[in-house]
Formats: structure tokens, sequence, C-alpha cells
């Protein structure tokens, strides 16, 4: 069994993509079980393209001679508003880790190498977006001290 130990971390490269997009299909599979009028899977085989973005890395972990996950985080500045405190955050925007990888510390290493490379780049928190009913996904984050500050909320405009 593989220790979070042995996992490498490293910036995501051109040659990683066949797996990167192995990976997010696992993903989005799950997203279009939980929420199918927002996410659907994609014919053409999840498209992807890894692009050197200042505000933003792709982090992946090396683990057993291959791809055992990656994470996608990128930090954000709060828009100007006067009622809003300034400051810059860290924004996770997909993590996913093999589902014959999971429960070995690969998440967790994702998450403290991308923290770790958001306050170098100036941010002093890190912020994510959680479906609902991805209870495991919740669990996960709960244990390593996220904590619920919005609920995002809709309704048809049937009927209104």
């Amino acid at each position: 069994m593989t220790a979070a130990s042995d996992v490498r971390v490293r910036p995501g490269r051109r040659a990683d993509v066949p797996s990167l997009r192995r990976l997010r299909a696992q993903v989005h599979a799950l997203h279009a079980r939980l929420q199918p009028d927002f996410f659907r899977l994609e014919a053409d085989g999840q498209a992807m393209v890894l692009e050197r973005d200042p505000y933003g890395e792709i982090l992946v972990a090396e683990v057993d001679g291959g791809i055992g996950g990656y994470i996608v985080v990128k930090v954000v500045d709060t828009p100007w508003d006067a009622g809003m405190t300034p400051r810059r955050r860290a924004h996770v925007e997909i993590i996913v880790v093999d589902e014959a990888q999971r429960r070995r510390g690969i998440g967790r290493r994702l998450m403290t190498e991308a923290a770790a490379w958001a306050r170098g780049k100036g941010a002093v928190e890190v912020v994510l977006t959680v479906w609902t009913d991805n209870h495991e996904a919740e669990g996960f984050y709960e244990a390593l001290g996220y904590e619920p500050i919005a609920r995002v909320l809709r309704r048809s405009t049937d009927g209104i």
C-alpha cells in the first residue's frame, strides 16, 4: 500500500494529459451522477489542454509509477467592493484521486501542496466548492479543517 510519503507532487506537464483525462472522466462521472442537470459526460474523451497560468497551477501526484491524482488551484483577489475585505484567496477548482488509489493520503497531500503553492502566491486561505450529496468529499474536506461559509441555492424559472 502506498503511503503519503511515497507520493511525489509536481507541476503537471503536457505528457500527463492522457492520465489527467482519465482521472477527469472519473470525477465527471461522479458529478454527472450527483447533478445530471449541471454535468454531462463528454463524448470526445474529456478534452483537456495544459496551459501555463500565472494565477493557477495543476499539480499531479505521482504514485506507483503513474499519476494517482491531480488538483487545479488558482489564486483570486477579492473583487473591489467597499463592503468587502480585500484579500487573496486560493480556489481549488478540481481535485481528483484515482478511484483505485483512494484512502492512501494522496488527496491530503495534494491539498497540502496546493495550499503551499497558494501561500507562495500571497493567498491567505483556500476555498472550494463541494456538490450536494458528495458526502465522501464533504467528509474529506471537514477532516482537513474546512468549514462551510456559504450555500448556493437554485430554483427553476418555471412557474415564477
